[in-house]
């Protein structure tokens, strides 16, 4: 059996203990959580993703899949000590300068 790993939630993860279905560990340095952070991020990214490019959004799915990217976004926010007024205030300030991306303009490269 290939080894699974990946960060999960702590819920989650005391559930698997209970069951002895899985091994759990935390992971204590800075690096091995950025790291895990990392490839979070980027999983629960694919997941919007995903749903985005089915024929058929059902919405129920993708507000989980955009709740687990907002849970995800909390954690690196909180592990890093940025706190979300100041996320929000450089949001704000990046929508000030350069709008955002409700209009959908799209770039494409001159020929």
């Amino acid at each position: 059996m290939i080894p699974f790993k990946k960060l999960i939630r702590k819920k989650v993860a005391e559930d698997h203990l209970s069951r002895d279905e899985a091994s759990v560990i935390i992971l204590k340095t800075a690096k091995e959580k950025r790291a895990a952070l990392a490839e979070k991020i980027l999983e629960e990214a694919q997941e919007v993703a995903d749903e985005l490019l089915k024929d058929r959004i059902v919405k129920k799915n993708l507000t989980e899949e955009l709740a687990d990217v907002c849970e995800v976004l909390y954690t690196i926010c909180l592990e890093l000590n940025i706190s979300d007024i100041k996320l929000q205030n450089i949001q704000d300030d990046k929508y000030e300068l350069k709008g955002g991306f409700e209009d959908f303009y799209y770039k494409v490269q001159k020929t």
